[in-house]
């Protein structure tokens, strides 16, 4: 007992050194009123709960739909993004939650949260909890070392009675490069792959991937998570997402509703 709870306090330990270097460098964290798996917005009041979470980290949460202040309106790289990606199967609810920066990266994902309740707010609500368990232990401080991007092609003539003072930064792009729990880049990914019911070819999109049927063409976007061989599987025209994971002789396996389903890679 003693040594599971030394255990835990390591790794609790781990994860405020890990998000203590991710996202100490944002000022503000963005939520969506409406994810993109909900059909209305806040429904099961999961979008508040999730600032309500955060924000208990002293966190700056707003929410997408709030007025935003001076400094993030012209500087969107001030703030990460919140995503709740849904992996749900059949038994269980199970979300995750990755931060994007200001060029759709993702800075930090949390582990998955999952949930046995069949009620659906009561899941849903368990499930994000657990998935964001560990901001109990982490209190944000912000640097002041968020990226500075700030681009604007109107071309702005001053008149001669007007006097501007131009910030040292203004015109420098300030690219922070994490090295603790970043997200690799798995490069051995792209390829074709196969089974008896269905072929498709993984491609780079950004610094994510797609899935290219043959036949029918993308049929699927592919998500990097904090761990190189796990992905997050979101499918053309359905809400949910599944996992997927990178065997140790190059396949995929994808979570589907009949099951995982295996998908050799093309030599």
């Amino acid at each position: 007992m003693k040594k599971i709870v030394i255990l835990l306090a390591f790794i609790a330990g781990m994860f405020c050194v890990n998000a203590q270097s991710e996202l100490d460098a944002y000022k503000y964290i963005i939520v969506k009123k409406q994810y993109g798996f909900q059909k209305s917005p806040d429904k099961y009041q999961l979008n508040s709960l999730t600032k309500f979470l955060l924000a208990k980290s002293d966190l700056i949460v707003l929410f997408d739909t709030d007025p935003f202040s001076d400094d993030v309106a012209l500087n969107p790289c001030l703030a990460l993004k919140v995503e709740l990606v849904d992996i749900s199967g059949m038994f269980s609810t199970q979300l995750s939650v990755n931060f994007r920066d200001c060029k759709n990266k993702i800075i930090y994902a949390t582990s998955i949260g999952k949930s046995k309740s069949k009620e659906y707010k009561k899941a849903y609500h368990e499930a994000l909890r657990i998935s964001l368990e560990m901001f109990n232990t982490y209190k944000h401080k912000y640097t002041e070392s968020a990226p500075i991007l700030v681009k604007n092609s109107r071309k702005v003539s001053p008149s001669a009675n007007e006097t501007y003072t131009i910030s040292s930064t203004a015109s420098t792009e300030i690219v922070i490069e994490n090295t603790i729990g970043a997200i690799g880049e798995t490069t051995n990914l792209l390829g074709s792959y196969a089974n008896d019911k269905m072929s498709f070819e993984v491609k780079a999109k950004g610094s994510d991937f797609e899935l290219i049927h043959p036949e029918i063409g993308k049929i699927a976007d592919v998500y990097k998570t904090s761990k190189e061989t796990i992905f997050i599987v979101q499918w053309t025209g359905k809400n949910q997402s599944r996992l997927m994971e990178i065997g140790a002789d190059g396949s995929l396996k994808i979570d589907g509703d009949d099951g995982v389903n295996t998908y050799k890679k093309r030599q």
